[in-house]
């Protein structure tokens, strides 16, 4: 049996979901949001790495989780991504410790701040890279 992408991408969501219940989970990139939410989509480029399923019938794949903050202040918005994207956060942990339907894991790898516009509105996020091997 092996996991499929719409699997992981979707178990990824339900990690955000069941850590910061106050989250709209995307898990399609929308054509607009409401803050605070998270985004879960495959990483634009390399997004499988099928080289992985040579030794073990499993693939690599990278996601992008964008955390999107809807507070108006820039400095409240960047404390609060600041906690969610701590080593051991919660939200980290989580989405460390996801269980697929078939043998698999995931493994946050890195996190990095921003701020972009949504709608009319400029936002602070967060954007988490991803790797699941499943």
């Amino acid at each position: 049996m092996v996991t499929t992408l719409v699997e992981v991408r979707d178990t990824l969501g339900q990690m955000c979901s069941k850590t910061l219940p106050t989250l709209n989970v995307y898990n399609h990139v929308p054509r607009s949001l409401v803050p605070p939410a998270a985004i879960v989509r495959l990483a634009p480029h390399n997004a499988i790495d099928y080289e992985q399923q040579y030794s073990s019938g499993l693939a690599d794949y990278m996601w992008t989780i964008m955390l999107v903050i809807g507070q108006v202040d820039d400095e409240a918005a960047q404390d609060q991504i600041g906690e969610l994207i701590t080593p051991n956060s919660p939200l980290i942990v989580a989405i460390n410790n996801a269980t697929f339907p078939a043998p698999g894991w995931a493994k946050v790898q890195k996190a990095g701040v921003s701020q972009m516009m949504f709608g009319k509105a400029l936002y602070s996020y967060a954007e988490l890279s991803v790797r699941v091997t499943a």
